[in-house]
């Protein structure tokens, strides 16, 4: 490769040598022929004087080399080392000496080719060839032409696309899409203050309908006070299981409990039952007879029953959260225990009691709602017992009662 660059290096030398011609500018010439006169006459001025030295040294240097054949051997040396220069000139020269010689030599006779950077072919078209430089001087239009070097043709491949290293890059193009605010309040719709309330009464309503459930206490008055008599006394001695009752009756206040159920029939209608359990204690004075034994003493008479109680609710006032309504009922109650126990003793008498007490009754009721599904109610009624052969108690003796109920409805 070196050989061959030192080659086409020699070739263009050579051409610019031959080829090389540089026109005179203006006026050069009388400035020569000036300077020509004036070195003539200095020439002879000193010519004059160098004869009688050069004379003596030409005797000198013929004694001494023998004349004429000095010269000889002369011009033979100075031949010999021009063609050693020359070689190693056109020979021994690298890349960057050929640089150094373009400079030296070539400046003032070529101008320098500007070779232009080759652009890349787009895909399907091929690669264009690079023209020559024009050179400055008109006779080296021969060295340039050798010289320019041939441009080769892109080859595109068919999986690699060929880019344009001037063409600026396209920033790839994205979707932009709609920015949202996190900070937007969203927009609610206008409601109707009227349908809100109306609503509101509705939700009420159907809460308020279906099956609730009750769990309720209270207690019946007691027209004797503590420690009093019942005014009901015996006539002519009441016995019953072999117990005597010798004074009067002093009656404990009955108490009730129970639980029960509520259906609504409508929005003013409801029917409600249950289960009930009621305890009426009373105390007398009076004498046991047990076969041929008399134990007088103080007795303590205990009643329990069971009831079943149905009742109508019908609604009267309902404002926000508080209700107002009435019932009317019935109950059936079944005495589940009769005992009678002689204090200071371990004597119990229990007697069976056959039938049932009925009773009918009504008052009002008026209940709290704190939530749609819980509701606080107080009942105060009345009731009237029928006499049904039951033992001696309040109910026998004051048939009407006033009763005070108070529960937790829970509605499902």
């Amino acid at each position: 490769m070196q050989k061959i660059v030192n080659e086409d290096f020699d070739l263009q030398v050579r051409s610019i040598m031959e080829e090389a011609q540089e026109p005179a500018p203006a006026g050069a010439w009388e400035a020569i022929s000036s300077r020509l006169d004036a070195m003539a006459a200095a020439s002879a001025a000193t010519a004059a004087s160098a004869a009688s030295a050069s004379a003596g040294t030409k005797a000198g240097l013929a004694a001494i080399f023998g004349g004429r054949r000095v010269w000889y051997w002369s011009a033979a040396a100075f031949a010999m080392a021009a063609a050693v220069a020359i070689g190693i000139f056109f020979t021994g020269t690298s890349e960057n000496n050929s640089n150094l010689i373009d400079i030296y030599s070539g400046s003032a006779l070529v101008a320098e080719t500007v070779t232009p950077a080759a652009e890349v072919a787009p895909a399907g078209e091929a690669a264009p060839v690079a023209p020559a430089a024009e050179t400055a001087a008109p006779g080296t239009a021969k060295a340039q032409k050798s010289s320019a070097p041939v441009a080769k043709p892109a080859v595109q491949t068919q999986n690699e696309p060929v880019v344009s290293l001037n063409q600026p890059k396209s920033a790839p193009q994205t979707q932009i899409e709609p920015s949202v605010s996190l900070n937007q309040p969203e927009e609610k719709p206008a409601v109707d203050p009227f349908a809100l309330m109306a609503y509101e009464d509705s939700q009420k309503a159907s809460a308020r309908k279906g099956i609730s459930l009750l769990v309720s206490g209270g207690a019946s008055s007691n027209n004797a006070g503590a420690g009093k008599l019942s005014q009901a006394a015996p006539s002519g001695g009441y016995t019953q299981a072999g117990i005597t009752e010798t004074s009067k009756s002093s009656f404990g206040i009955p108490v009730v409990v129970g639980v029960g159920v509520r259906m609504q029939l409508s929005d003013v209608l409801s029917i409600g039952t249950g289960l009930d359990y009621s305890m009426l204690t009373r105390t007398f004075e009076g004498k046991y007879t047990d076969g041929m034994t008399v134990t007088p003493g103080d007795f303590n008479h205990t009643l329990q029953y069971i009831g079943i109680p149905v009742d109508l609710f019908v609604k009267l006032i309902e404002k926000k959260d508080i209700s107002l309504y009435s019932i009317f009922g019935t109950e059936a109650e079944y005495a589940v225990s009769n005992k009678y126990r002689l204090l200071g003793t371990d004597t119990v008498v229990g007697d069976k009691v056959n039938g049932l007490q009925w009773s009918i009754g009504g008052g009002f009721g008026l209940e709290f709602n704190p939530g749609q599904l819980v509701g606080i109610f107080a009942e105060p009624t009345f009731k009237y017992y029928f006499n049904c052969d039951q033992p001696k108690n309040i109910r026998t003796d004051k048939p009407f009662q006033m009763i005070l109920r108070v529960g937790v409805r829970f509605k499902l």
